[in-house]
């Protein structure tokens, strides 16, 4: 297994515009699959500053910030919550591109059951639904009284998507596996050897990559459309793919994708 895994190169790509402008795919649409697991992060370094210099609302407590959040997201408030989240709220919640039923995900999972988990003495995290969905924006306590983080929310919204990409990658690495052990059971080329498919996408009335075309019953490719044109030559999920078909320069001290 170990050959297959490491026949195939994975590269990051890029993307910094997508942590601002996709919040409740990173915030609400992955309820209860990835960012419930990657709720529990920690970030205790982060320096817990004086909201007044953010231009945004105050509270006396954590409860009431939750609360007029929870207010804002039901009654469609902009101008309130732009108070609560400051001036640069788009930032976080560009509110231009979220679904009603995103938003109603969230006020549901609230009306169910919300609890205020404790990080520390000055920050609170909110957590909603059965499942306790944690919401990436902390409240935090200032000099000034409590109020919602949006650089600590940024933070956190970005890493639980290098999360949820690095998840996606490693699901995708190992259906190559599969599929490559499955393409090496039959002799394709008809030249008398098992070998490996060299590419994903087989060439027109070819058998030599892990997809085909003519994709009947009885012939099957071993690698699903979806996955074989995603990855070919594309980001999937932040990540490009490439087939390794020759051994490349040994690595001194350390490897790099």
């Amino acid at each position: 297994m170990s050959y297959i895994i490491l026949n195939i190169r994975v590269s990051m790509a890029i993307q910094p515009r997508a942590i601002r402008t996709f919040l409740f795919g990173i915030l609400l649409s992955g309820f209860f699959v990835f960012s419930v697991a990657c709720s529990k992060i920690n970030l205790h370094g982060i320096e817990v500053r004086d909201s007044l210099l953010l231009n945004q609302k105050v509270f006396t407590t954590a409860e009431e910030a939750n609360n007029t959040f929870e207010l804002a997201l039901k009654q469609n408030n902009i101008k309130l919550l732009q108070e609560i989240l400051g001036t640069d709220y788009q930032e976080i919640l560009p509110v231009d591109t979220i679904s009603n039923e995103d938003v109603q995900k969230y006020i549901t999972a609230w009306e169910k059951e919300h609890v205020l988990l404790a990080d520390g003495d000055k920050k609170r995290l909110i957590a909603v639904g059965a499942e306790q969905w944690v919401m990436p924006i902390p409240i935090v306590l200032g000099a000034s009284g409590w109020y919602f983080d949006i650089k600590e929310g940024l933070e956190r919204m970005r890493i639980r998507r290098i999360g949820r990409n690095e998840l996606t990658a490693m699901k995708a690495v190992l259906a190559y596996y599969d599929a490559q052990m499955k393409y090496a059971e039959l002799d394709r080329d008809n030249d008398g050897v098992l070998e490996y498919a060299q590419k994903f996408i087989s060439g027109s009335g070819m058998l030599d990559g892990l997809y085909w075309e003519d994709n009947s019953e009885k012939n099957l490719s071993p690698l699903s459309p979806l996955i074989a044109q995603r990855i070919q030559g594309n980001s999937f999920h932040g990540y490009h793919y490439k087939i390794l078909t020759a051994q490349g320069p040994l690595c001194q001290n350390s490897c790099r994708l």
